[in-house]
């Protein structure tokens, strides 16, 4: 029997963080099971936060 798969919460600024360790959106995408997509458009609304 398997254990039941978790759904783990995360915020932006987790992404963000995690992007600003390593640089790469294909390992963030991964550790957070979300697209190389949502990861750059992440990215994208912080750049135009910080302007």
């Amino acid at each position: 029997m398997l254990n039941k798969p978790e759904d783990y919460k995360w915020t932006q600024e987790d992404i963000l963080r995690e992007y600003e360790e390593l640089h790469i959106e294909k390992s963030v995408a991964r550790k957070y099971c979300i697209t190389v997509k949502e990861v750059k458009k992440i990215l994208k609304n912080n750049e135009r936060k910080s302007s």
